[in-house]
């Protein structure tokens, strides 16, 4: 398994869009300007020319909606906002724009880019598009689906070919540079999921594989998908894309900018997804009209309607809690999508994340917030039953567990989402996300372990609410896995290690809830690890040269880091190797510690930090089976 711990973890973060963030980027090599502006380009496309594409609504609704919320909480003149919609949309004329940004800005400035629309990538062997491995593509108005695969390719805004060769002189221009991706790129499809709570289906924002099923050269699958009349997400489509998964993903390479800070929909694992009219229903916008899923979560951050979204209490945003905030959101959603961010903390020489976004005050949030981030109070676990009319005798008298009825998407009487799903009328049981991901497969003492993982998660959810309590000095801390671009998905036999870095010079602990409920401390692991960690100082744990490996149960684990400005007084007894489980001395005293400081709480600040991280096998079975 590892050489650690006996539980598996994973992650992911798209090849894709590391170079396609890269080439979205924008920096410039003129003079200073008088005084720093603020400048945007805004993409938005949901009308192809090639009618095969199939019509986005966000877009449209994305694009006005993000040019207001830059007027009138950013500071962004209208003058100096360029927008592009659908038809003016054009290869020519975005990359045209981008140039324009270039001789218009100066170092110093401010800049947005965002794009909103259609994606796809080199990972995607169902499309077999001929496009840099280490790329990701946009797909503009113009491009026409009819033809060889190099000539489709040709015609799409690839980063790597397109973008990087114009951008890689502007990075040093000393522009402050935020990138916005709503669009897709994903292809190894490892994250294949089904309908949402309340049978909700959501367009991705991809290059779907009947665009190109006419065209000449496609790949036998897609041709065979297009040919079965399969829409994007339908089983034949999972089929095909989850028997082309690769045992081993390329490897990114180092994050090459300075001053860019990029976010995207979803990594390459991931479709991302376009909340239509026929969804509104379940999944309202902010201002109840179709929104890409990523922008949607931007534009409440942006207007200041989420809370908690100044994490470290200074007064300002900066990238890393903007990302953090929108994450969360989108998390609460049950999103069959997270957001991504580079660069992520290993390669963030400037230190990025800490910068404030658009050097700007954020908006004053509202007197009432309309959403509540999980794990933001302390409540019972919500977990709803999909095919019993009440809960497994073996677990109804489990504490802190709320059950919900057997409707797909419903709602206890405070209207709260369910946390877990669990499906138990036949062996194997499992235990799902409210979004489809596995989180725990049963399959003979199937009672004793759901019992035990609904334990260690209604645990992790109390410990995560005492650590946002208003009264407790707050902390910024960043923990990914490295590689980055696995965006929380590994399949099996893939390995990476964890990069940690807090904002404060501070001591540092992981702990991980695995697959079956079983609770370890993965940091510190020696004497040496207990030592605090130097402020903005990124540690990579374990060693490069003996890294974690994704292994057997799989499923979804959870990480939590904690990090203490001032150690509490039973740091000295770390590390402790032995099995944990609520009620252990370890986990009690952590509880205690994260309380404010006037009710018994370590003194300074702390930070916190969490990711789910999910695993897949490698497929061994024909094309059509299931990864579970």
């Amino acid at each position: 398994m590892t050489r650690r711990t006996p539980h598996h973890f994973l992650a992911l973060r798209s090849l894709a869009t590391l170079l396609f963030a890269a080439a979205l980027a924008i920096g410039a090599a003129g003079g200073a300007a008088a005084a720093p502006r603020r400048l945007a380009l805004l993409v938005g496309i949901g009308q192809y020319a090639d009618k095969r594409i199939p019509t986005l609504e966000g877009p449209a609704h994305d694009i006005d909606a993000m040019q207001a919320a830059l007027r009138e909480h950013w500071g962004f003149a209208g003058a100096d906002i360029t927008v592009l919609r659908d038809r003016a949309a054009t290869r020519e004329a975005i990359l045209g724009a981008i140039e324009q940004l270039e001789r218009t800005s100066a170092s110093g400035d401010q800049l947005f880019i965002y794009f909103s629309g259609h994606g796809t990538s080199a990972g995607d062997r169902t499309l077999s598009l001929p496009l840099p491995h280490s790329s990701g593509a946009f797909v503009p108005h113009d491009v026409r689906v009819q033809g060889t695969p190099a000539e489709i390719a040709a015609g799409l805004i690839v980063g790597a070919r397109d973008l990087r060769p114009r951008l890689a002189r502007l990075d040093a221009g000393g522009r402050q540079v935020l990138v916005v991706s709503d669009s897709c790129y994903s292809g190894q499809a490892v994250r294949m999921l089904g309908a949402l709570p309340g049978g909700v289906r959501l367009r991705p924002r991809h290059l779907p594989i009947e665009a190109l099923g006419s065209a000449g050269g496609d790949a036998p699958a897609a041709a065979a998908a297009a040919a079965a009349g399969s829409a994007p997400g339908s089983e034949t489509t999972r089929a095909a894309t989850r028997s082309g998964i690769r045992a081993a993903r390329p490897e990114p390479e180092p994050y090459p900018y300075r001053h860019i800070f990029y976010i995207a929909a979803a990594s390459d694992s991931e479709p991302a997804m376009d909340i239509g009219s026929d969804s509104l229903a379940k999944l309202p916008t902010l201002d109840n009209r179709p929104h890409g899923a990523l922008t949607d979560a931007l534009l409440r951050a942006f207007t200041g309607r989420l809370p908690d979204i100044d994490a470290n209490r200074d007064g300002a945003v900066d990238h890393g809690e903007l990302f953090a905030a929108v994450q969360r959101f989108m998390a609460g959603r049950a999103y069959p999508h997270a957001p991504q961010a580079l660069p992520p903390a290993r390669d963030d020489t400037t230190q990025l994340a800490r910068a404030r976004v658009f050097d700007a005050v954020p908006p004053a949030a509202p007197a009432t917030a309309p959403f509540t981030p999980p794990g933001a109070t302390a409540r019972a676990l919500r977990v709803r039953l999909a095919d019993l009319r009440e809960p497994p005798a073996e677990l109804r008298d489990l504490t802190g567990v709320r059950w919900l009825a057997s409707l797909e998407g419903s709602t206890d009487a405070e209207g709260g989402e369910a946390d877990l799903v669990l499906e138990a009328q036949a062996l194997p049981w499992r235990l799902r996300s409210p979004a489809g991901d596995l989180v725990l497969q049963a399959r003979r003492d199937a009672p004793a372990q759901v019992r035990r993982r609904l334990v260690a998660t209604a645990w992790l959810r109390r410990l995560q609410a005492a650590a946002v309590h208003p009264g407790r000095a707050r902390m910024a801390l960043d923990m990914h896995p490295v590689p980055a671009t696995r965006g929380g998905t590994f399949v099996e036999g893939e390995t990476f290690t964890l990069a940690l870095r807090a904002e404060r010079e501070a001591a540092v602990l992981v702990l991980v809830v695995d697959a079956e409920g079983r609770i370890s401390l993965l940091y510190p692991f020696n004497a040496e690890e207990a030592q605090r960690h130097p402020a903005h100082a990124v540690r990579q744990t374990p060693s490069p040269a003996t890294p974690l490996r994704v292994a057997p149960p799989f499923g979804t684990d959870e990480l939590l880091a904690v990090a203490f400005e001032q150690p509490p007084e039973w740091w000295p007894t770390l590390p402790v190797k032995e099995p944990l489980a609520p009620g252990h001395r370890l986990l009690l005293a952590l509880e205690r510690a994260l309380r404010p400081v006037a009710e018994g709480g370590a003194a300074g600040a702390v930070g916190l930090a969490s990711t789910p991280l999910r695993s897949v096998p490698l497929p061994r079975d024909p094309p059509g089976a299931a990864l579970d």
